[in-house]
């Protein structure tokens, strides 16, 4: 049998346990010195006890040393298993264990991912040795707790080995991961469609209503246009105007004065725009081109 030394296993070893604090990290350290012990192929129950406490200081020491001295008369030797029961009935009492054990049966997946369910139920599983007595019940105990949709899937697959269970339960929620992610997307692909297509409905009605002719109170279509109050207004409204058959040009009254004969300058009837007096007053104001004086004489 290979034998290792010391040195070897406080390359692999767990930080030292002083023998407080809360039960759990009685329960970490011990699960650090059995990987210690398997990576190192320790399977020698003296080398382990030997190795394991050399790592107890203060309270955990003075544990150790006092059960050394209540067998110190026995001719056999501590072995592995005892010192682990006699660890565990130390700093992770019964009544710990027993609500651990407690807490496995009542494990549900419960909204974890696969994973994380995985996690905890090996983690507790290791304390219900009375419950997962073998891997056909590992199995069936994992299985039952699953969300229900997975157990539907895994309804038809027939598996005799743990890890392929798990890998293949993992499998059934990526898949329902996926479509549902997919059916998301469309969700909201509809959404945007369909909010596209009420916003060109809504433009396409405002687009093309129909020109409907301002009347006044009494229903006589020679009223007077409603002159906008700024500018750009006036442009705009301009534009939806009629245009005169006639002339061809936008008119500020529905009447155009090419076909009435009305003056084209102050709309009176019987004239002419030669004739207009508006337009004489123009013209009066009108002094036409400066001339400078011709110089009576050149000198």
């Amino acid at each position: 049998m290979h034998s290792h030394d010391i040195s070897e296993f406080m390359r692999l070893a767990p930080r030292i346990f002083l023998g407080s604090g809360r039960a759990h990290d009685a329960e970490a350290w011990m699960e650090r010195v059995e990987k210690a012990f398997r990576a190192m192929n320790c399977k020698d129950d003296e080398e382990k006890v030997r190795y394991a406490t050399y790592m107890l200081e203060d309270n955990a020491l003075d544990w150790w040393e006092g059960i050394e001295r209540e067998n110190a008369s026995k001719p056999e030797l501590f072995k592995w298993q005892d010192f682990c029961n006699a660890f565990y009935s130390r700093y992770f009492p019964p009544s710990m264990r027993h609500n651990l054990v407690r807490e496995f049966m009542k494990l549900k997946q419960d909204g974890r991912s696969v994973e994380e369910y995985e996690t905890e139920f090996d983690r507790l599983a290791w304390f219900a040795p009375t419950l997962i007595v073998d891997k056909t019940t590992k199995m069936i105990w994992f299985k039952e707790e699953l969300e229900s949709y997975i157990q539907i899937s895994l309804a038809s697959v027939k598996s005799t080995i743990h890890d392929e269970l798990v890998d293949k339960t993992k499998n059934v929620e990526l898949v329902s991961r996926n479509n549902k992610d997919s059916e998301i997307r469309d969700q909201k692909m509809k959404s945007k469609d369909g909010s596209a297509s009420r916003g060109q409905s809504s433009q396409g009605s405002m687009r093309f209503q129909p020109y409907e002719r301002p009347h006044n109170s009494s229903g006589s279509c020679g009223s007077q246009w409603r002159q906008p109050s700024q500018g750009m207004q006036s442009k705009a409204t301009s534009r939806h105007r009629p245009t005169s058959v006639v002339c061809g040009k936008f008119h500020r009254t529905d009447l155009c004065r090419h076909a009435t004969g009305a003056c084209l300058r102050c709309g009176e009837q019987g004239k002419k725009i030669g004739q207009c007096p508006m337009r004489s007053q123009s013209l009066g104001r009108y002094k036409g081109p400066r001339f400078l004086e011709p110089c009576q004489s050149l000198r």
